[in-house]
């Protein structure tokens, strides 16, 4: 039985031997073996002392990592931003589908009345551009456009580059359009003074009111006719005006002292003169009848303007107002007698509706219970028509005025 199982024994222990044997022979004989390819200490590079991993930014420059380290990291990172950038595509294209998906959808979401609508009106439209292009090219078809002047080009208006023309040739256009306007004044004050002449054998008798009236309208009817008036108030040149013409005897005894109609006197001439620095003088010559020389009583006092480009008639026409005040007045006899207290202090106002150096067109106006739309109503009566005078004192020497 010993034997026996020394026999055993030995046999087993031969078994396991071989097996063992076998493992190692195979384990050993493999060339791929990890154990056996990888080193079993860390090698370092002799240049460096560090073992980090290689990142972005600046650290990544400073530090030496061995050469396959660094090759097999571009390969690695070259292929992440080609997917970064294909993932972008792929996103970008995604959202470029959905949008196109989503006004499909707008698009078949719209009411088939609401298209058929839109429809009609642009084809309303297009009919109407088609009718107004039809009617611009008949119209300038039948249209005839006179050829301008040669001296039209020189003009501002007719600049083709659309540039303002030169503060000269601006100035000088005025100049010429101001010339022209005093011609016209000039020419109507004198039509007027001809109607008035006395001395002329066709004016003898009664002249017609139209004659006189016309050249007046003419002139109120002038663009910026009263525009003139603060200029010869406050200016420092004298301006010396006749009262060529008057529609009524209340009309000057609205601005006269009315000492013509005491007995035996008869008024023989009114003028009035712009002073400068806003004063007003009004001289009365008046004749005695008898052997007395002709007097003559002087009004002086302030002008004020008041309301300016007042419109009336409901055509364009504009007149001003004009206050004024006399503080002194200097009798015949060559007395001053001031206002000394307010009760003396004469006002009265002057719608001013033409106001020139050559000629002034005033009117008396109405009261607050009365009104007036034309202001030659009643054939001119409340108007005064002043004329310049450019030779008061030799008038007065020849009327022999004290």
């Amino acid at each position: 039985m010993a034997s026996i199982q020394r026999h055993r024994l030995q046999w087993l222990t031969g078994l396991v031997f071989a097996v063992l044997l076998g493992c190692a022979s195979a384990f050993l004989s493999s060339p791929s073996s990890p154990l056996l390819t990888r080193p079993l200490v860390p090698t370092t590079s002799s240049s460096s002392c560090l073992n980090l991993a290689k990142r972005r930014g600046n650290l990544g420059s400073i530090v030496d990592v061995a050469g396959d380290s660094s090759s097999s990291s571009k390969r690695r990172t070259q292929p992440k931003k080609r997917s970064k950038r294909l993932a972008n595509n792929s996103s970008s294209n995604k959202k470029k589908n959905s949008s196109k998906k989503d006004d499909a959808t707008a698009a078949s979401a719209i009411s088939p009345l609401l298209q058929e609508w839109a429809s009609g009106q642009q084809q309303e439209q297009d009919n109407d551009i088609q009718e107004d292009s039809t009617a611009v090219s008949t119209a300038s078809a039948t249209t005839f456009t006179s050829f301008q002047e040669d001296e039209e080009e020189d003009t501002p208006t007719s600049n083709k580059k659309g540039k303002r023309a030169s503060p000269k040739k601006q100035k000088s256009l005025q100049n010429e359009q101001d010339e022209q306007r005093k011609e016209l004044v000039r020419s109507l004050v004198a039509e007027l003074n001809d109607v008035l002449d006395t001395s002329k054998q066709a004016n003898k008798k009664t002249a017609d009111m139209n004659d006189i009236l016309k050249p007046i309208r003419q002139l109120i009817a002038l663009p910026n006719a009263n525009t003139n008036l603060r200029q010869l108030l406050a200016g420092q040149t004298r301006y010396d005006y006749r009262l060529a013409w008057v529609g009524s005897d209340n009309a000057i005894c609205h601005m006269g002292t009315g000492l013509h109609k005491v007995p035996l006197a008869r008024l023989q001439e009114v003028y009035l003169s712009a002073l400068g620095k806003s004063r007003v003088e009004v001289l009365e010559v008046i004749r005695i009848i008898g052997p007395f020389p002709n007097a003559r009583n002087t009004l002086e006092g302030s002008g004020k303007i008041g309301k300016r480009n007042v419109e009336y008639n409901g055509d364009g026409s504009t007149f001003s107002e004009l206050s004024v005040t006399y503080d002194s007045m200097i009798d015949g006899t060559g007395n001053r007698i001031t206002a000394g207290v307010e009760n003396n202090v004469r006002n009265y106002n002057l719608h001013i509706l033409f106001c020139d150096e050559t000629a002034i067109v005033a009117v008396v106006p109405p009261t607050a219970e009365a009104s007036w739309e034309d202001p030659l109503q009643d054939n001119g009566a409340n108007i005064l028509f002043f004329a310049r005078e450019e030779t008061l004192e030799e008038n007065l020497d020849k009327m022999r005025v004290l």
